[in-house]
């Protein structure tokens, strides 16, 4: 991989930072980034030092060398406190997903064993059956 020579990942909706290990990539001619969601400084002291600043352009969170913008310690820290609000909100979406799916399957079933009794003696005969076959499988039963 280290003979890599084209590299096109623009237009990906990639984010975060640039691995390190692209500046390993030494055989690399023709490099796109463009239009994606990286953040973070471009690695230093390598190949990616030498590539013009529109390969890397549309990313709003990248800064350091070839771009115009220096990094600073504000830049990346706003990105990071942006980033983790959105892991926060993610959690708590995923969270409220569970609670509904929860409590809506729970009363599907239980509102459908409440209100309609035929249903609620099949699934009581259902479930004996398969008790008394499983206690003939394994060899418990005391009739």
């Amino acid at each position: 991989m280290t003979s890599l020579e084209i590299l096109d990942l623009s237009i990906n909706h990639l984010s975060g930072n640039i691995p390190q290990s692209m500046s390993h990539l030494t055989f690399l001619d023709t490099l796109n980034l463009s239009h994606n969601n990286l953040t973070g400084q471009i690695p230093s002291g390598s190949q990616l030092q030498t590539f013009s600043p529109s390969v890397f352009s549309n990313n709003d969170g990248l800064c350091g060398f070839p771009l115009p913008n220096n990094c600073s310690t504000n830049n990346s820290s706003i990105v990071q406190e942006v980033n983790n609000e959105d892991k926060k909100l993610e959690i708590i979406w995923v969270i409220c997903s569970v609670i509904l799916g929860f409590v809506t399957g729970f009363w599907v079933y239980f509102g459908a064993l409440f209100w309609k009794i035929s249903l609620r003696f099949a699934i009581f005969r259902f479930t004996d059956k398969m008790q008394d076959k499983m206690m003939k499988w394994f060899g418990w039963y005391l009739h």
